[in-house]
């Protein structure tokens, strides 16, 4: 996630402007990044309630999504899937 944020940063995705409008919010995060106009927050489920008011209060209006517990599931041309950790 570290990378993700560097590398955002360095291409420009992360800019000044989003960081100085999150910045409030950061206390409720491990982490964010920013990819393909999508800015991304990792967060513990106990802080998820801070976070999303406080992105709220700053002007976004956040979706929240949880990692999957089923794995890798890794989708195949035909759209059928194979399910697994790899």
């Amino acid at each position: 996630m570290e990378l993700s944020m560097a590398f955002s940063r360095e291409i420009g995705f992360l800019t000044k402007d989003i960081e100085d409008r999150v910045r409030p919010c950061t206390r409720y995060t491990d982490t964010y990044y920013v990819k393909k106009k999508v800015l991304t927050l990792l967060t513990h489920r106990d802080e998820v309630e801070g976070l999303t008011g406080c992105l709220r209060s700053v002007g976004y209006e956040p979706r929240v999504f949880e990692p999957s517990n089923e794995g890798v599931r890794i989708i195949i041309g035909n759209g059928t899937s194979a399910k697994g950790i790899y």
